[in-house]
């Protein structure tokens, strides 16, 4: 529903691009016509009737784009640059012309759509982009890992494992003062 009764029942439905106002558009059903809400429900109705061209389209992916202007029976646009050239398909209205591409062009850059020898719209081609999603690992997959929730704690963390790997030092310490202590007992009293 674009615009509702208060029992939200339709008043003007859309679907795809066809708009229908289930009642009469005169004094006697509504108001409408002389509300403030016309000029824009009827500016926004013509506007939904054009497509407007998107910055860029993606190269595999299936998508269509309206040309403004009308073509006689004979007439082909064609979609060029300096590398490639292409007809797509292509479906002819009163004012506009509907091109849909499917897998054409191959390779990502800027080209014309073309009347002949005329420049009618530029459009724009970019691979996918994919490699931007983010995914994350999962961490409960991970078992031997430990998950810090501030950076301090972590440093803490990594202190004490270094202390207590520190430890075998004094062991060291201690077992080679053992050993003197006995090569002195051997030495003196043996």
């Amino acid at each position: 529903n674009v615009l509702s009764y208060e029992d939200t029942s339709p008043f003007l439905a859309q679907r795809d691009n066809v708009f229908v106002f289930t009642a009469p558009l005169n004094n006697d059903n509504s108001n409408f016509t002389g509300s403030q809400l016309i000029v824009p429900t009827f500016y926004n109705i013509g506007r939904s009737s054009l497509r407007v061209p998107e910055l860029y389209l993606q190269n595999g992916i299936s998508s269509m784009v309206d040309i403004k202007g009308s073509l006689s029976s004979d007439q082909i646009l064609s979609i060029e640059n300096e590398e490639e050239s292409f007809i797509p398909l292509q479906q002819s209205f009163s004012d506009k012309v509907r091109l849909t591409l499917e897998e054409l062009p191959r390779n990502a850059g800027n080209f014309l759509v073309k009347n002949r020898d005329a420049d009618l719209q530029q459009i724009s081609f970019n691979y996918p982009r994919n490699e931007n999603k983010l995914s994350y690992a999962d961490l409960q997959r991970f078992t031997q890992s430990e998950v810090s929730d501030t950076v301090d704690q972590l440093f803490e963390t990594i202190k004490t494992e270094n202390s207590i790997q520190a430890l075998w030092k004094w062991f060291a310490i201690f077992a080679l003062c053992c050993l003197l202590i006995e090569m002195a007992i051997l030495k003196f009293f043996a």
